[in-house]
């Protein structure tokens, strides 16, 4: 099971969830595999969690990390009807489950760490098609 696998079958699981509407929002995601518990935040915000979900499993390495497009096969499968028309900015993965407090604070105070698993820095350049990355 390849990362974006797990994902889609998390958000099939919270419905209602609207990630991109012309605003900029904070999303954060948590998974403890210990007790299979997930959480979704979006500002700040609880918006959904669920129990018991690949409780025990371990996300295997490699596979490719894939943003803003739709993935049909590791790295390939590409549909240019499934892309993000958006932006993006400070996405980092962690190998550790924040508290409802420390998402809380992020948001208000715009202080994202650097993630322990991969960094914004990370995403922003390895890009690839037509991407552009704007900076400060």
């Amino acid at each position: 099971m390849y990362l974006q696998f797990f994902l889609s079958l998390i958000f099939r699981t919270i419905p209602n969830i609207l990630l991109a509407d012309a605003i900029w929002h904070h999303h954060c995601f948590t998974w403890n595999n210990t007790n299979g518990e997930y959480k979704f935040y979006k500002d700040g915000k609880l918006e959904g969690q669920h129990d018991d979900f690949k409780k025990g499993y371990i996300i295997q390495s490699g596979g490719a990390m894939v943003l803003g497009q739709d993935q049909d096969s590791i790295g390939g499968g590409f549909d240019a009807n499934q892309v993000l028309i958006g932006k993006l900015t400070e996405l980092n993965m962690w190998d550790s489950v924040f508290s409802e407090s420390d998402v809380a604070a992020q948001y208000e105070n715009c202080s994202i760490p650097q993630g322990s698993v991969l960094t914004w820095s990370f995403f922003k350049d390895a890009v690839h098609g037509k991407v552009q990355v704007v900076e400060p």
